[in-house]
């Protein structure tokens, strides 16, 4: 009689213990569906024993098998291409020692710095989740549900109207109706609500009102996997373009890494027949359209922060004509659509600025034809400040200081494109050029290199930093922290130093700032610039730089706040060098202190005591030499 053999498992148990012993369904979460259900989740718990079939393996075949479920994967860290030639401050020849630098130097945070959670958010991390998981999680209480799309609606929305809230409100109630009728849910409607959800969550993280990265973590997974059953991209829906924009403009409002996949969103929107909408009274506040500009704005701005020409072709620019202020046509909304519609219109410009740089030469006809379009924009601009008073007098101040930071560095951006041509002209005839630096010891190799600039690089530089002053004091504006944390301006900051250590004393009094410029000054900075025409330079690195580690140092990432750290160190060399110079303005200082926008930034620092001691120690040794020499390169160009 033969004796039968064992029965053995070779396939490993994948559901928890608690379903497979009751034979239920798990859809293999922790804890899952069913545990959750039934009040079990804390003993939800799947099985660690290797399947029987593993014990026959050979000793050598464990091994194997331990050794790739140990293995590292490192992929290796290439540069992208960067423009090298966009630099309003610095010769090409100085340029062309470092592109796209990365820095290697280690920075140490300090056990003084508390950092935003928002900076541990990892949107790599996988799970495995189902449609039903995602129904039951998402849709458990509807107040909840409701208050988190209101929070959409008030701080992501007015920087990224794209949906119409009318329209997702119908949603919302079809989703609870089905599921409250068990019937099919629309995938379509379940990625827009995700979406929504995750950016009001990270908005809120952001801003410190609440602590959920678990939730936030969660919310980014389920979009992941609605992308996927929505077969994204390769079959294009409305819903998920809109959430695909939405979320990756919220986790990278500088467009740093939307080169890669903006060219995408355009043939998608094509696909859509976006391109083909036309602008009438009727359908001005169509959000289709204004999806269609912002999917190209997305395109420009991260063309111009890589220093590339526009993937999108200029005749597409032409096809949808910009929406008109809903103001002008008597329109109330609740967003102000003006702010956006004029971002549409710097994008266009930056096209062609950006086409310029294909040629060769620049005629003095297209140069003053590009100068004149600049200064109709700081026109444009001061009218939207004055509409948005009217209809939105508590951000304000916040929408209308950020579109003249916008226009700055686009200004910033068409003078380095003239001093690139003065440059290819001296190359072309035989010019001599510079001698190449030998290798730096410390910063003031930099500071002391003698390079021209055009007479209104640094008013408008500092005019540039005078605004995000402004934009980053104003109260009632924490919703939108997300948002400002892309005000990354060191390289700005280090424009104005490098002109305090060259130029120790010289003024700039209101008149230095000329037409574009002088009509778009405010109230408040012409109170801090008539204030002294010296001093005010000291004041405002003083005062921005210290409102900078509040608002948004820890907000930033390592790369960031490693050149925070540089230009803190760079400051207090100029500071040291022109020491006697700032005893003399201790009295100025004084009436400095008074003026509302510094006034405003010291009712923001309180009782708080951030310095930039607090983020990183022991670094003055190793600081200095090749990575604080490339990043102070790549502050000329990391434009957003």
């Amino acid at each position: 009689m033969t004796t039968r053999k064992p029965i053995t498992r070779k396939r490993r148990i994948k559901s928890c213990i608690y379903c497979y012993s009751h034979k239920l369904k798990c859809n293999r979460v922790t804890p899952c569906s069913t545990c959750v259900a039934n009040g079990t989740a804390v003993d939800c718990k799947y099985w660690t024993a290797q399947p029987s079939v593993d014990q026959a393996l050979s000793k050598k075949q464990v091994q194997i098998v331990n050794q790739n479920l140990h293995y590292n994967w490192q992929l290796p860290q290439d540069d992208a291409y960067s423009g090298k030639f966009f630099y309003p401050f610095f010769t090409p020849s100085m340029n062309d020692q470092v592109v796209n630098p990365k820095p290697k130097t280690k920075l140490i945070s300090n056990v003084n710095f508390t950092r935003n959670s928002i900076t541990e958010f990892d949107k790599s991390a996988t799970a495995t989740v189902d449609i039903g998981r995602i129904v039951s999680y998402v849709l458990e209480k509807r107040h909840t549900i409701e208050a988190k799309v209101e929070n959409y609606f008030l701080n992501i929305h007015p920087i990224v109207p794209i949906v119409d809230q009318a329209k997702v409100n119908i949603r919302i109630n079809d989703l609870f109706r089905n599921m409250e009728a068990q019937e099919t849910i629309n995938p379509l409607d379940m990625i827009l609500l995700v979406s929504i959800i995750f950016c009001s969550i990270y908005g809120s993280v952001s801003s410190g009102v609440t602590n959920d990265l678990e939730e936030l973590k969660q919310y980014y997974i389920f979009f992941r996997y609605l992308l996927d059953v929505t077969r994204f991209p390769f079959v294009p829906y409305i819903e998920t373009l809109q959430s695909y924009v939405i979320v990756n403009f919220v986790l990278d409002p500088n467009m740093r890494e939307a080169v890669g996949y903006s060219a995408m969103l355009v043939r998608m929107a094509q696909q859509l027949g976006l391109h083909q909408l036309t602008v009438t009274p009727e359908t001005n506040t169509d959000y289709r359209i204004y999806l269609w500009h912002f999917i190209l704005f997305l395109d420009g701005s991260s063309s111009v922060a890589s220093g590339l020409r526009f993937s999108t072709p200029k005749d597409i620019f032409k096809l949808v004509s910009i929406p008109r202020s809903p103001a002008k046509q008597g329109v109330q909304s609740s967003s102000p659509l003006d702010f956006t519609i004029c971002r549409f219109r710097m994008n266009y410009l930056f096209q062609q600025i950006m086409e310029l740089t294909t040629k060769k030469s620049i005629s003095r006809t297209e140069n003053d034809y590009v100068e004149e379009k600049i200064g109709l924009l700081y026109r444009d601009v001061g009218k939207v400040e004055g509409r948005l008073k009217h209809a939105f007098p508590d951000r304000a101040s916040y929408f209308s200081s950020s579109l003249y930071i916008f226009l700055h560095r686009l200004h910033l951006r068409f003078f380095a494109l003239e001093a690139l041509q003065v440059y290819v002209g001296d190359l072309n005839g035989k010019k001599d050029l510079p001698p190449s630096s030998p290798k730096p010891k410390d910063i003031f190799w930099v500071l002391d290199r003698d390079m021209p600039l055009r007479d209104e690089v640094v008013p408008l530089t500092l005019l540039l930093l005078l605004n995000t002053m402004e934009r980053l004091v104003q109260h009632d504006c924490n919703g939108l922290d997300w948002y400002t944390r892309g005000s990354t301006v060191m390289q700005y900051l280090f424009v104005i130093l490098r002109d305090l250590y060259q130029n120790p004393r010289k003024e700039y009094p209101l008149g230095s700032f000329v037409e574009p410029l002088y009509g778009s000054i405010s109230f408040d900075i012409k109170e801090i610039i008539t204030c002294h025409p010296l001093f005010f330079k000291y004041k405002l690195i003083d005062e921005l730089m210290k409102v900078l580690e509040i608002r948004l140092a820890p907000l930033w990432n390592n790369n960031e706040l490693y050149k925070f750290v540089l230009v803190n160190m760079v400051k207090e060399k100029v500071w040291a060098h022109n020491s006697a110079i700032i005893n003399e303005g201790v009295d100025v200082n004084l009436k400095l202190n008074q003026c509302r926008l510094f006034l405003l930034g010291n009712s923001l620092q309180g009782n708080q005591g951030n310095s930039v001691e607090d983020y990183a120690t022991n670094l003055e040794s190793t600081f200095w030499g090749a990575d604080a020499e490339k990043i102070m390169m790549d502050w000329l160009t990391d434009f957003s």
